[in-house]
């Protein structure tokens, strides 16, 4: 059966981990580092996912897609002109991010 698991920890700068919940894989553990009019995001690959969803948010905004990514891809620079559409970061404004694991 399909699942998605629950969102990662949310990043602005320190990573905070959270507990994962039954019958789906652990929660994917995310950090982060902000460059210039970027983000540079990786988490910690999770035992049997089949790919990710990373979602960002801004200021206390809702979370919005950001991108989905295989398996093997536990690493992304937020920089715009990804498939979301969503404008690249700007310079003085905090983005949140998290991300899910997915499986079959």
């Amino acid at each position: 059966m399909p699942f998605e698991t629950q969102p990662s920890n949310t990043v602005e700068l320190t990573p905070r981990p959270q507990q994962g919940t039954q019958n789906v894989p652990s929660v994917p553990v995310m950090s982060g580092v902000a460059g210039d009019n970027k983000c540079f995001l990786q988490w910690e690959p999770v035992q049997g996912a089949t790919g990710y969803k990373l979602y960002r948010a801004t200021g206390a905004g809702a979370f919005v897609l950001l991108q989905t990514t295989p398996a093997n891809q536990s690493m992304v620079t937020d920089s715009g002109g990804i498939s979301s559409g969503l404008p690249a970061p700007v310079n003085g404004t905090t983005y949140r991010y998290q991300v899910t694991a997915l499986g079959a």
